[in-house]
Parts: structure tokens; sequence; C-alpha cells
């Protein structure tokens, strides 16, 4: 399931691109036929949603089901009907046409995006459990060195395992603790980022934050699959050729006290819906 995702998400946008520009080319021809307007609809909202999250790097999150898009897709399609409904009343076609197979094709991809594509299907890890003991399991840091969780303990500690450079959302949720430093440095908590790209692509995520955070790897993936957070052929398709593994983890925060305990976990099973960082700080806080 997760290679037809993969493969999915990496036509889904060109496929949608086309489509906005199909649309525009129509309302440059004929500005009052609602077919353009309808393909426009369509395929506005999501394409807007990835080149904020993209461009804009501010975008941690958004709603799950994303209704509004949704909505205006979906008026965007009855417009498109509508359309060919009018001309087949009007004797100018017969049947369905090009277009509006490309109405129909967009629609239905916006649908599978929102309600299958964003969410994961995962089974909860077994080995993060609230109040148990995080489990002693090793990173690496950018020179190679073995970093194990049971040397973090005696600080809270804030770990977040995320996919890779390639994930803007995830990069945004990194912006956002970082932000968080001086709240953080506060209670004296331990930050750790963790993901299964190279040391290289870590090290310059790492240049971009002036923050004194762990970035660390997971080479093979040998922490993911112990915690339970490993995915397989997780990433999008074409994303190989900037040298990412075709495997990766769920986006994953685990928050543990002073002991090593876990107080705070959040796996999302939408890859589109992560947690504030708000709510664990006051969680750290308050036990801090």
């Amino acid at each position: 399931m997760n290679k037809l995702k993969a493969i999915f998400i990496g036509f889904y946008p060109m496929l949608a691109m086309a489509g906005l520009f199909v649309a525009v080319q129509g309302l440059f021809a004929d500005t009052t036929e609602i077919l353009w307007w309808g393909l426009f609809l369509i395929n506005i909202p999501i394409l807007f949603l990835i080149a904020k999250a993209y461009i804009g790097g501010k975008t941690a999150r958004t709603t799950p089901n994303l209704y509004g898009s949704i909505f205006v897709a979906t008026l965007g399609f009855v417009l498109a009907q509508t359309s060919l409904i009018l001309s087949m009343l009007a004797g100018s076609v017969e049947s369905f046409d090009f277009y509006q197979a490309i109405t129909i094709v967009t629609y239905v991809s916006v649908l599978l995006y929102v309600f299958w594509y964003s969410t994961f299907g995962r089974v909860p890890s077994k080995t993060i459990v609230m109040g148990e003991a995080f489990p002693p399991v090793t990173f690496e840091d950018s020179e190679g060195n073995k970093i194990n969780t049971a040397s973090l303990i005696g600080s809270p500690t804030v770990y977040l395992f995320f996919r890779g450079n390639w994930c803007p959302l995830c990069m945004a949720q990194i912006s956002e603790l970082a932000d968080e430093y001086k709240r953080l440095q506060a209670t004296g908590t331990n930050v750790v980022l963790v993901s299964p790209q190279s040391h290289k692509k870590t090290a310059s995520l790492a240049a971009k934050h002036n923050v004194d955070f762990k970035f660390l790897t997971d080479p093979n993936f040998e922490a993911a699959k112990e915690l339970g957070i490993f995915m397989k052929n997780g990433l999008p398709l074409g994303l190989e050729v900037l040298g990412y593994d075709s495997d990766t983890l769920y986006p994953t925060i685990v928050v543990t006290n002073k002991q090593g305990a876990i107080i705070f976990h959040d796996q999302t099973d939408n890859y589109r819906v992560r947690p504030e960082p708000d709510v664990f700080l006051k969680i750290i806080e308050s036990v801090s």
C-alpha cells in the first residue's frame, strides 16, 4: 500500500498542475465557460496548500480532512458537471469529452490525497507507552559517534523523529521548536531530532538553526524498527534521486522526564496533523 501511495504522490502534483494549466488556458479563451472555472477550483486548493508548505516553510500542520479545500474542489466539480449537462442539452456535445474526464480524474485525486494518501494506517508502537521508560536505543551524531538514550537521563528530553529534509511539515515543525529554544532552555530540556537521512543532509539542517539541539541520524533504521516507527516505502516517488532511502519513519514525538519515563507522545496517523509545541511544553514545565 505504501508503494502505491509513493507512486500516487509522485504524480499527483503534476496532474493537478496540468489540470490547472488547462483551466487557466481555457479561461483566457472564454471567462464565461463554467467548465474552466470548475477545473480551476478543483485543482487550486491542494496546489496552494503544497506550495505554501514548500515555499512558506511555516506550515507544520493542517486540519485532518481539509474541509475548506474539499468544499472548494467539490464546488468546482459541480460546476464542471453542470457545464457538461448544459452542453448536452444544447446539443453541442453528446457524451463526456476529454476536459470532462480531466475534471473527474483530478477531483477523485483530491479525495484520494485527503482521505487516503494523508493517513498512514499505522499501528501504535508497543514500546512507546505513557509512564513507561523510553527504550535504550542508539543514534549517531554527524561525526559517527554513538548516542544512547540512556545518556540523556537526568534532564527532560523531547525526541522528534522526522522523515527528512524533503518533508516540509517536518521542517516547519523543527522551526517551531527552534522558536521555543529559550523556553526549552529554561527547563533544561534536551531536544533530539532524529531522521534516517545521511549525516551530510542532517548537518545541512543543523547549520540552518542556531540552537543547541542534537541533530542525529538513525542508520539502517535500527532505532526506528526497535521503536516500532519504521515505515516501508514511505518516500514519495522520485525523491530517491536526491539521495534519500525509499524507506522512512513515521513522524513521531516522544517526551520523557528527568527519570527517562515517557510523559507525552504523539504517534500521528496523518502526516498533516501534528501537535502544537505548547501542548508538550506545558507538560514539561509542570514536571520541571
